[in-house]
């Protein structure tokens, strides 16, 4: 059975291979070139189609790059971006690099200075490197990082993530973007140091290194380098107005090696490898030659090779301006058309079967343009994400089972450092959340061997058992509830106070936790039980109810109740204005409970009488001056005040009865005359607010 399943993992993992958008190479990278004034080149319909339907204006460079089918994602002339609908990305607004700059708009007079990488860490991120033009002071160069999953999945520039500075100064309008190990790039710029100098920067899932790796060209007679185009092999091919040069690169390290020149009589401006990278085109101004690289280490033999596909005579009439793989197989070259030493008309030439050697041909006026149509070269090409080196096959790492409907588990890859990972469902991480049943697979990127391990996880699930006791509930004292789990398939019934039954009467308050068992699965469930000892009652007590006023009695319990009065009313409160005896009987879920208090009235509008004059002579007879109640009156708050006409408080008293004996406070007799009063009263029981009295009296004597 081992074996069988081993061999039909294998197939399933050559299927992988074939599916997983890792492995295959975008073959539709490169079909939209945007290119100076409003350009642009479709082969998305298998020939070339030209139209100035594009937003790019550019003097020079430029780059597009497409998805997998050729659908366009964004172009750039590096200070620029556009989306696929020629919209600038929003945030691709102050971007630095190929101008100069005029008004705050970038001429895009670079050569060579705009190139778009794929970031190797994120399908959905590209790197936009933007260098600065001779006409521009300084050399620097500067990348952006576009994202396609930002902007709606239009892209956009990722925030923070743009002119980010990686040469300071000496660049030239001369960079180019090779493959590196491992499924990383280089960006490799000539630079004007002394001596001239290649700066690589690496360019791996962690972004783009920004320590170049510098080699020095070790050739006096290279003072600049020009154009430089990398093979596949690591052949570097450098062209100038008086030399081609040739080095080796290292895909590893980053270095340039064994430098050497064409013998003398050999030059150019700019080339382009064929297809199969075994021949190179190099433009000399009206010429386009073909040089064999199968010679190579021999250059002279090299050399000897080289032949022109040009018929044009004389550089006074044609110029040969940039040359470019299409996706079609073939090489396009601008030319430019001169009359009387002035530019007269572009137009657009053809290398067919570029790599036939000495069965190549040039065509004219192989696609047609608008006669208004105004560029200098095509903008550079797009490397498509490398393949896997190696591949190792293994069997399936574990069984595991999913116990719930919205349970996961935890995925892990067997490498866990220094690695990249590419899962089943597309995710990078070490790890994956799997909550559906399946086979999983993920595969493990080395980032030192570039060996790639290819590991499933067969994750099952487990039906779930009928496991619900219910929301937390109550019971009434003295009562029970009854849980029943009792279904097929259940292993063991653990309960957290160590009961193993699969039905049990619950009659005490607390919290009941029970585990079933089912296979490799655990199925938990809480119910909360609280015992209620019922109570009904009506607030206040029995109490008192002033004449005329108002009282609201209520009801108190602890149980969700439907409560009648003795009047007739429901409801947990009742408002009454007259005493009397009042009931309440309450419903709820543990029976019927009664309660009745008792109102008595009370008189609580105490209104006094107050007399006019006193004579506080001590005959017995209207000694005292006070306010005159009824014995039933109920106070709360008894205030009596006796002022002087200058207003100062002789006497008070806050004591029903205890009047004022026509004394001041010192016991000295008070003189004959008119006083003033006030009496401030307010009830124990009512709900009125207290009442104040104000007059005179005489006292005399």
């Amino acid at each position: 059975m081992k074996k069988i399943m081993y061999i039909l993992y294998t197939f399933l993992v050559y299927i992988f291979l074939a599916v997983i958008p890792v492995r295959l190479p975008a073959q539709g990278t490169n079909n939209n070139w945007h290119f100076g004034n409003f350009n642009q080149i479709s082969f998305n319909t298998g020939l070339p189609v030209f139209n100035t339907n594009s937003s790019i204006t550019t003097f020079e460079s430029s780059a597009a790059v497409s998805d997998e089918s050729g659908n366009l994602l964004f172009y750039t002339m590096g200070a620029r971006i556009w989306d696929r609908y020629g919209t600038e990305m929003p945030n691709a607004n102050g971007l630095l690099g190929n101008g100069p700059f005029s008004g705050g708009q970038p001429a895009g007079s670079g050569r060579s200075n705009v190139h778009i990488v794929p970031h190797p860490g994120n399908r959905d991120q590209y790197f936009v490197f933007s260098a600065e033009p001779v006409e521009t002071p300084g050399g620097k160069v500067y990348y952006h990082l576009v994202d396609m999953s930002l902007n709606g999945g239009r892209g956009d520039v990722v925030p923070g993530m743009k002119n980010i500075e990686i040469v300071a100064a000496h660049g030239r309008e001369a960079y180019t973007v090779t493959r590196g190990s491992c499924g990383t790039y280089w960006f490799i710029g000539a630079m004007s140091t002394e001596p001239a100098s290649y700066y690589a920067f690496k360019i791996d899932a962690n972004g783009v290194d920004h320590n170049p790796v510098v080699t020095f060209v070790p050739l006096p007679e290279i003072e600049t380098i020009g154009q430089t185009e990398i093979s596949r092999n690591g052949i570097a091919i450098s062209a100038g107005s008086n030399y081609i040069m040739t080095a080796e690169f290292s895909k590893q390290s980053g270095t340039f090696s064994h430098f050497r020149l064409f013998p003398n009589g050999h030059s150019g401006q700019y080339l382009e490898l064929s297809p199969d990278h075994n021949h190179v085109y190099i433009i000399n101004y009206n010429k386009i030659r073909q040089y064999d690289l199968d010679a190579y280490p021999d250059i002279p033999a090299i050399a000897a090779t080289g032949f022109n596909l040009s018929p044009w005579p004389s550089p006074l009439t044609v110029n040969y301006e940039d040359l470019r793989q299409g996706p079609d197989g073939n090489i396009y070259a601008v030319r430019l058309n001169f009359a009387n030493q002035f530019l007269e008309s572009y137009a657009i030439d053809r290398i067919s079967n570029p790599n036939g050697g000495n069965m190549a041909w040039l065509s004219q006026n192989s696609i047609a343009i608008t006669q208004n149509a105004r560029f200098i070269t095509f903008g550079s090409g797009v490397l498509r994400r490398q393949v896997i080196d190696t591949v190792i096959h293994a069997g399936f790492r574990t069984d595991t089972t999913l116990c719930h409907k919205t349970a996961s588990v935890t995925l892990y890859s067997p490498y866990p450092n220094n690695y990249n990972y590419y899962w089943s469902n597309g995710s990078q991480a070490a790890q994956l959340e799997a909550t559906q049943e399946g086979i999983y697979w993920v595969i493990s990127k080395s980032n030192t061997d570039c060996t790639w391990h290819i590991d499933s996880f067969n994750v099952k699930k487990q039906e779930a058992p009928h496991l619900n006791m219910g929301n937390d509930t109550s019971i009434c004292k003295g009562g029970s509830i009854t849980v029943d789990l009792n279904q097929p398939g259940i292993e063991q019934y653990l309960w957290s106070d160590g009961y193993t039954g699969a039905k049990r009467t619950i009659t005490e308050d607390g919290v009941y936790q029970v585990t079933l068992r089912a296979g490799a699965c655990n199925y938990a469930d809480t119910l909360s039980v609280k015992v209620i000892d019922p109570y009904f009652r009506i607030v206040p007590d029995d109490t008192v109810l002033c004449k005329g006023d108002l009282l609201v009695l209520r009801t108190e319990s602890n149980m969700d109740n439907q409560v009648q009065w003795n009047n007739g009313l429901s409801g947990p409160a009742l408002e009454i204005s007259v005493p009397g005896t009042y009931s309440a009987t309450a419903e709820n879920k543990c029976g019927q409970f009664q309660d009745a208090v008792n109102i008595a009235p009370v008189n609580c509008h105490c209104k006094p009488e107050i007399p006019t004059a006193f004579t506080p002579n001590g005959d017995g007879k209207n000694d005292l001056f006070l306010p005159l109640l009824r014995p039933d009156c109920a106070l709360n708050t008894f205030e009596f005040t006796i002022y002087n006409r200058y207003g100062n408080i002789i006497f008070f008293s806050g004591t029903p009865g205890k009047g004022w004996n026509g004394t001041y406070p010192n016991q000295a007799l008070a003189e004959n005359g008119v006083y003033t009063y006030m009496l401030k009263l307010s009830n124990s029981f009512g709900n009125n607010p207290a009442e104040i009295y104000k007059g005179q009296v005489t006292l005399i004597r």
